[in-house]
């Protein structure tokens, strides 16, 4: 067609990636498809941080908080996508937090690539007549307590 782009061809050995944003095709030897979002949950919710990254397979999948690198086990494990399951978030005093910044590294022969952070927050349960319920200001519920 007149006035078209042409298509650009793919660098050597560079595999074609059909799941790009807006149906453009990427050329890249490991990227992410989902990236995790800042989300808030309240206590014993179960929450799923998305992380699905695309290139040459095996592609491996570790999952950091706060920098340091999540402890799996029976409540917190990742899924055969990628993502972060937590079956119940967690804050109470006395126990760790699931409150936090979450980020994937996404690792392959080709190299890593390390997702945007996400930040986990365990919402306030504002009870009545003790406490009035408020609207979430920057993705956190607020409470306004008794004076």
């Amino acid at each position: 067609a007149v006035g078209a782009p042409a298509a650009v061809p793919a660098a050597r050995g560079a595999h074609a990636a059909p799941l790009c944003p807006a149906g453009v095709w990427c050329f890249s030897e490991l990227f992410f498809a989902k990236e995790p979002q800042d989300v808030t949950v309240s206590r014993k919710d179960p929450v799923v941080l998305d992380c699905q990254a695309r290139g040459e397979a095996p592609i491996t999948i570790t999952w950091l908080k706060n920098g340091g690198k999540v402890s799996e086990n029976e409540r917190i494990y990742t899924l055969s996508n990628g993502s972060l399951y937590i079956s119940e978030a967690e804050g109470k005093k006395g126990e760790p937090s699931d409150e936090g910044f979450y980020q994937c590294l996404a690792l392959n022969k080709h190299g890593a690539i390390l997702s945007q952070k996400s930040h986990l927050t365990l919402a306030s349960k504002c009870s009545s007549p003790a406490g009035q319920r408020l609207p979430p200001a920057h993705g956190r519920l607020l409470c306004r307590s008794r004076i």
